[in-house]
């Protein structure tokens, strides 16, 4: 994909390898919000027709695309589908330079849970589809690209430049992510990286100088080894709507964690938490969100137990019972999006999205816990 900034524009292709689960499929329908679909072809660069419909528009729009010859169950099929993105999509933050730190260059990250990345791609958009994959961006020379996925190699050409990543773990399209911008990568440990805006590496290293105590922490509890190889957090420009995003191999995280007595800490602690309940097992679908974020949280505290202490601990979940309380209030006591299980049905998930399902989530895994003790739990 080549990534405009004049234009705040994408113009990008995707290669989808897909196989058929029936016999006899004529179609393929894919998601997509806020950008033209200019074509759609087979890998002969063959085209094959195509309708767009726009049923929902709280959750984007459907593209079928009618295959040439029926595919039969267990037989492969790449699609190749040309696109660009418009002022509809949601996907994108363009951010201008007077709005970073540096001031020097314009700077672009995405946010795709829960299902802006099909303003991102034309994909299958659900946490229930998983998938390997490999990423180009194309930008001007002086900007440095970062993906949810391992770098590759780069190829310079004029004025451009083409950064590759490779992801070869199955993952749900919500936790893709790029960024591009003034940018330094930094080891801060022997598994861990800060990117930042160079005036902001300082502060980041030695904020964030002891995730990788985290990373190890976290395999000795779960039983299973951290997976994806490195673990990469980005202090993003103060406009980031979030505390973090877990993107595997690109955590995103607003400056604001950066405060000095590592107190912020817990949000990076939260992201590596993902790297297993999230990232590694996932909701199927997103009325289901506890499941990451309620296990997260629980996973984050036990841990934070052994870098803290208990007080720490107990202290965290007051406050965000607190929270959770002030967004049951806010939704009515008696909303459906007060609840663990909030069906959603053609709704935006992101109307659900709040602290509840984090800490309503943490608590029910507590109760849980208290019935059958924390060793067998």
């Amino acid at each position: 994909m080549k990534l405009d900034f004049a234009k705040k524009q994408i113009d990008g292709y995707n290669i989808l390898t897909m196989v058929s689960q029936i016999d006899n499929l004529y179609d393929i329908v894919l998601d997509f919000n806020g950008m033209n679909i200019l074509r759609v072809t087979n890998i002969l660069d063959e085209d094959l027709s195509f309708k767009t419909v726009d049923e929902n528009p709280a959750i984007g729009k459907s593209l079928r695309i009618f295959l040439s010859n029926p595919l039969m169950k267990g037989k492969q099929i790449d699609i190749i589908v040309y696109y660009q993105t418009n002022d509809g999509q949601t996907a994108v933050s363009w951010v201008p330079k007077e709005n970073t730190l540096g001031k020097h260059m314009d700077f672009m990250y995405t946010q795709c849970e829960p299902i802006h990345c099909r303003s991102l791609i034309p994909m299958q958009d659900s946490p229930s589809m998983k998938f390997t994959y490999d990423i180009e961006v194309e930008t001007e020379r002086s900007f440095i690209s970062f993906a949810s996925a391992n770098f590759t190699k780069e190829v310079f050409s004029g004025g451009t430049r083409k950064s590759f990543f490779s992801n070869k773990i199955p993952t749900a399209g919500y936790l893709i992510a790029l960024v591009s911008g003034e940018l330094v990568e930094t080891k801060v440990g022997e598994r861990t990286y800060v990117i930042t805006e160079p005036e902001m590496v300082d502060a980041a290293v030695a904020e964030l100088n002891e995730l990788d105590r985290t990373i190890k922490e976290m395999e000795k509890y779960t039983g299973i080894p951290y997976v994806w190889g490195n673990y990469r957090i980005v202090i993003l420009p103060p406009n980031f709507p979030y505390g973090g995003m877990e993107n595997p191999l690109l955590t995103l995280a607003t400056p604001y964690i950066l405060v000095g007595d590592k107190s912020g800490v817990t949000v990076a602690n939260h992201e590596i938490a993902h790297s297993w309940t999230g990232n590694l097992v996932t909701n199927m679908n997103w009325d289901n969100f506890w499941l990451n974020e309620g296990f997260t949280v629980f996973l984050e505290r036990k841990i934070s137990k052994i870098l803290n202490n208990d007080t720490f601990v107990k202290i965290d979940a007051r406050n965000g019972n607190s929270s959770m309380y002030q967004a049951m209030i806010g939704y009515g006591l008696d909303n459906k999006y007060s609840s663990l299980y909030p069906r959603s049905g053609k709704s935006n998930p992101d109307d659900a999205f709040s602290t509840i399902p984090y800490e309503k989530g943490y608590q029910f895994l507590l109760y849980l816990e208290s019935l059958d003790g924390e060793t067998n739990f």
